[in-house]
């Protein structure tokens, strides 16, 4: 089950360092492509909401010296990289779903009203 993250609301449970923040963004992110993955869309959504928030957070923090240190870029490519990945399994699941739209849409009748349709429906 996806980990709940503090917000606004929930003062005690946010973390108190921007690298605990980081390291947060960081797992939130694993998770997202785990459930991306296995096509768990609804959890996949509550996790990036999560994760904006976090984004938010070291947005207002204006600390950027992760990207100062080899280790700290190292980091941010990780994260980069794991997006680059998300972005791609994110359009596989957009064509399949527009696949599966196309084949839903020509066997509820829709395919009636193209000229192939009209033709067959006279003949048959």
């Amino acid at each position: 089950m996806a980990r709940q993250w503090g917000n606004k609301m929930n003062d005690h449970l946010q973390p108190r360092s921007v690298e605990d923040l980081w390291q947060d963004y960081w797992f939130l992110t694993r998770e997202m492509s785990k459930f991306l993955a296995r096509q768990e869309m609804d959890l996949f959504y509550d996790l990036m909401a999560q994760r904006e928030q976090f984004q938010a957070m070291l947005e207002e923090s204006g600390d950027r010296s992760v990207g100062q240190s080899p280790e700290g870029r190292a980091f941010l490519e990780k994260i980069q990289q794991e997006n680059r990945s998300m972005q791609f399994l994110l359009r596989a699941a957009l064509n399949k779903r527009q696949q599966q739209r196309a084949v839903s849409n020509a066997y509820s009748g829709e395919i009636q009203s193209s000229a192939a349709g009209r033709r067959f429906n006279r003949e048959g």
